[in-house]
Formats: structure tokens, C-alpha cells, sequence
């Protein structure tokens, strides 16, 4: 039972943090198009290298998952 509850505040949480985010980010000006599309072309190489390669890795399970499962 106790286990149970800890998973629920986790979830809560987890909610809860994800509100607060897109709240946030409601709140933010943006400008024009570009701006809202290409972050006013401030995003750092590291970001942009990270969120490339979560997209690769993301496809390639895709994939992987559909030629197993066949």
C-alpha cells in the first residue's frame, strides 16, 4: 500500500511539474513565426545535436520494435 501511494505522488508530481512548464511557456512573447519556430536562433549547438539524436534513437526503436513485432 505504501508503495502505491508513493507512485501516486510521483505521478502528481509529475503533472504538476509539466502545468507549471507549459504555463510558463504560454506566458512567454513571441514575436513572429521565426521567432516562435527557430527560438530568435539562440539555441545552443549542444541542444540542437541532443534533440537530433533523441530523434534518430527514437525512429531506429520505432523500426526495431515494428520488424520484431512482425
Amino acid at each position: 500500500m505504501e508503495k502505491q501511494i508513493w507512485i501516486a505522488i510521483t505521478f502528481i508530481a509529475f503533472l504538476l511539474s509539466f502545468t507549471v512548464v507549459g504555463i510558463y511557456s504560454a506566458t512567454q512573447k513571441q514575436n513572429t513565426t521565426t521567432d516562435y519556430l527557430l527560438a530568435s536562433r539562440n539555441v545552443n549547438p549542444w541542444l540542437t545535436a541532443l534533440s537530433a539524436m533523441a530523434t534518430t534513437e527514437s525512429g531506429y526503436v520505432f523500426i526495431g520494435v515494428y520488424v520484431f513485432s512482425s
